[in-house]
C-alpha cells in the first residue's frame, strides 16, 4: 500500500520549500505518521479521544516505570497502519528534568523498507 502525506519541519510546521508543501511518500511518510501520532497525547482530540499516547496518565508522571513505557511505546508503534515489526525501540528520559523523554525506534514497514525515528522529543 502507498503512503503519502505533507512533510513537517523539525517544529512540526508544515514544510514549505519554495512555497509548497513538500510531500512524503512511503517509508518517510510512515515514519512521520508513527512519530506525530506518538506526539499526540490521548483524550485531547475531540473527534477521536482514542488517538494518540497517555502521556499525562502513565508517560510523563513521576517516577515511571520503565518497563511499562517500552510496552506503551512498542504498542503504538506497532498499531500503526504500515508497519509490520518493531526492530528497536530506545527510550532516554532526561535526569535534570524527568518529564522529558525522548524516543528512538526503527521499525519494518510493509513495504519491506525500514524506517528510523531518533530522538523524537517528548514532553
Amino acid at each position: 500500500m502507498g503512503y503519502r502525506t505533507v512533510a513537517y519541519d523539525e517544529n512540526y510546521d508544515l514544510d514549505l520549500t519554495n512555497g509548497r508543501a513538500r510531500m512524503l511518500e512511503s517509508g518517510e511518510a510512515i515514519g512521520q505518521l508513527v512519530a506525530t501520532w506518538l506526539l499526540a497525547v490521548k483524550g485531547e482530540w475531540w473527534i477521536d479521544l482514542t488517538v494518540g499516547v497517555p502521556l499525562w496518565d502513565e508517560v510523563l508522571v513521576h517516577n515511571p516505570e520503565a518497563p511499562m513505557l517500552e510496552v506503551i511505546f512498542a504498542d503504538a508503534v506497532r498499531k500503526r497502519p504500515g508497519i509490520v515489526g518493531l526492530t528497536s525501540l530506545e527510550l532516554s528520559m532526561d535526569e535534570d528534568d524527568p518529564r522529558k523523554l525522548r524516543v528512538s525506534f526503527v521499525a519494518r514497514t510493509d513495504g519491506a523498507e525500514p524506517i528510523t525515528v531518533a530522538n523524537l522529543k517528548l514532553r
